[in-house]
C-alpha cells in the first residue's frame, strides 16, 4: 500500500518504512524462495515480477514511497486482480502465496472477483495491517 497514510508516524519510523524493514526480513527468512512485488493506491503496477534475486527486490524496495502512485485512496481490486493474473501466469506446479500489506483505510474496488479466483485455485492470501488503533498524522 502506498497511499499517503502509509507516511502516518504512528509506527516508527513511519507506517510506509516499518514494512520495507519487516519485508527485508522475511527475504531474508527465505533465502530460497521467488518474491514479485505489486504496489498499490488507487491504481496497481508490478515493479517487481517474480524473481529470485533478492537484491534487486531490496533495492525496488528501499525505492518506495507514497508519490509513486497516483493520487487518490487506496483500493485493494486493482492490487489483488493483478497479483492474481501474476500468480496464475506462473509454474502451476510451484506453490503461491499472497501477501497483501496496507494500513486497511479501503475506499474503492475491493477485488471480490479475484479473491474467488485465489480460493479456486488454492492460492492462499494473508493480509498484514500496519498502524495504531489511534493513528496518526500524515506530514
Amino acid at each position: 500500500d502506498l497511499s499517503r497514510s502509509m507516511d502516518a508516524r504512528d509506527v516508527q519510523p513511519s507506517r510506509l518504512e516499518k514494512v520495507k524493514f519487516e519485508l527485508d526480513k522475511v527475504l531474508t527468512a527465505f533465502p530460497d524462495d521467488r518474491f514479485g512485488l505489486v504496489v498499490f493506491a488507487a491504481e496497481a503496477s508490478l515493479p517487481c515480477p517474480l524473481t529470485s534475486d533478492h537484491g534487486a527486490l531490496r533495492l525496488f524496495l528501499e525505492s518506495l514511497n507514497t508519490g509513486q502512485i497516483g493520487a487518490g485512496g487506496t483500493a485493494f481490486g486493482p492490487a489483488l486482480g493483478l497479483a492474481t493474473q501474476k500468480a496464475l501466469a506462473s509454474a502451476a506446479n510451484q506453490s503461491k502465496a499472497l501477501l497483501l500489506v496496507s494500513d486497511g483505510e479501503h475506499f474503492g474496488d475491493d477485488g471480490r472477483e479475484a479473491l474467488r479466483l485465489l480460493q479456486r485455485n488454492k492460492i492462499p492470501i494473508r493480509a498484514l495491517g500496519v498502524g495504531t488503533r489511534a493513528g496518526g498524522g500524515i506530514q
